[in-house]
């Protein structure tokens, strides 16, 4: 649902009445300006340029995002939906926390969209999402086993399909000289604290975390850092000081589990079953807009689309 949500938001329909449409959805005009702004917009967060003949289907893609756009706005105007005041203001509040600290404000601005724009947008994207949530998500159920069907099916097609590799899960503590490492190696012997010295003296994120790495498995580090934690055999145990590019690093094993083929467990039964209702719920989204494309009158304007550059 993600996906579709944010394509549909940044595929922002003009609220200008402009002279000259690229096409009409039941009356309603998707002006020229729009898709141009998409394709601004697309041709901004590209990683190399648009070549010529990819340029026409990527103007169809765009036009069909906006047409999807407002057949789904149009539903839900029909459906009565309306998003309050508060409710934006929290989506509002929760983008401003979203932008790692950069005011949000100031990622409008170099996006070239102004304040009530962004508004605007947001609240027809709230309107959406609520539409969906009502007429597609709450209709998803799943049918007792489904999801042991599920994993037996993937199962037989992929005999490794739920293999868990081995796991650790591991504390650090990193620092800028080896001498360094090897001062503190020796207080953790002695029984010094391992989540306090990390805590205190770690230059680690992790840090304030007391060090707390996670679970990992070997191949999501670095080997330097992977051989380290794997050779560790016990929780409790300390590495020795463990060079890496990062500085000079501590372990200590929290937790390990072997390798072993993930048997179907309420757990997995719990993961399964919002893979399927996610699966369900797309599913649902693509039937939704085909159901409202079939019954709207949509028109588009190819010597117009043609024309844009």
């Amino acid at each position: 649902m993600k996906r579709v949500a944010f394509a549909l938001l940044v595929a922002a329909c003009s609220r200008h009445t402009p002279s000259t449409s690229v096409a009409d959805v039941d009356g309603v005009s998707i002006s020229v300006v729009a898709l141009k702004r998409e394709l601004a917009r697309a041709r901004k967060g590209a990683d190399a340029p648009v070549v010529p003949d990819a340029l026409l289907q990527l103007k169809r893609t765009l036009l069909e995002g906006l047409i999807d756009r407002q057949l789904l706005l149009a539903a839900a105007h029909a459906h009565g939906i309306q998003i309050g005041g508060a409710r934006l203001e929290r989506a509002v509040s929760r983008a401003r926390a979203e932008h790692d600290g950069q005011p949000l404000e100031q990622w409008l601005s170099a996006e070239g969209i102004s304040s009530g724009e962004y508004r605007d947008d947001l609240r027809e994207q709230l309107t959406i999402d609520q539409l969906i949530a009502d007429e597609v998500l709450a209709r998803v159920a799943l049918a007792a086993g489904e999801a042991r069907a599920y994993y037996e099916s993937e199962l037989k097609k992929n005999p490794q399909a739920f293999d868990e590799p081995d796991k650790v899960r591991a504390a650090q503590i990193v620092v800028k000289t080896n001498e360094e490492a090897a001062a503190l190696l020796a207080e953790l012997k002695k029984g010094a604290d391992f989540a306090q010295l990390a805590r205190t003296r770690s230059l680690s994120p992790d840090a304030r975390q007391g060090g707390d790495l996670g679970w990992f498995s070997a191949s999501e580090m670095p080997p330097e850092i992977a051989n380290a934690c794997f050779a560790l055999e016990r929780p409790g145990q300390l590495s020795p000081v463990t060079p890496s590019a990062f500085g000079f690093h501590l372990f200590r094993l929290e937790e390990r589990h072997v390798a072993r083929v993930r048997t179907f467990d309420r757990s997995l039964q719990d993961t399964l079953e919002t893979v399927l209702r996610r699966e369900k719920g797309e599913q649902g989204q693509r039937a939704f807009l085909e159901r409202l494309r079939a019954k709207a009158g949509i028109r588009i304007d190819e010597a117009a689309l043609l024309a844009i550059d």
